[in-house]
């Protein structure tokens, strides 16, 4: 009985500390996002939210979309100042700084889920 008991308190506490992890790197990348989108952070975040969930390792579109954002690779590899430009993207600070250049320059219709109407859903 201890040792289930010892088990369940040990699954406990990692599944705590697991979610707090979560909620921590959700929170980070809501605030740099609110940070660096100022007046458009929550029109950000909701294209962001549809496009990726927030997930900083998300992967789409066969692996040509990373991160946050899902920046779209073959179009923008040239702005990417790494070797490694999928791990570059997948670095949160790093993906939303590309995303607001690339705001900057094309607007919101550089996003699928913008262009769709689909960002509509996530949007407060």
């Amino acid at each position: 009985m201890d040792f289930l008991l010892s088990a369940w308190l040990f699954l406990f506490s990692q599944t705590i500390h697991i979610q707090k992890d979560t909620v921590t790197v959700y929170d980070t990348v809501r605030t740099a996002v609110q940070r660096e989108f100022k007046g458009e952070a929550d029109l950000a975040l909701s294209i962001f939210q549809c496009e990726s969930g927030l997930r900083p390792a998300s992967v789409g579109d066969h692996g040509s979309s990373i991160g946050i954002a899902q920046i779209y690779l073959p179009a923008h590899a040239g702005k990417i100042p790494a070797l490694d430009k999928k791990a570059w993207l997948k670095d949160f600070q790093n993906n939303i700084k590309l995303a607001k250049k690339i705001r900057d320059k094309s607007g919101w219709s550089a996003w699928t889920c913008y262009k769709t109407g689909a960002y509509l859903a996530y949007l407060k």
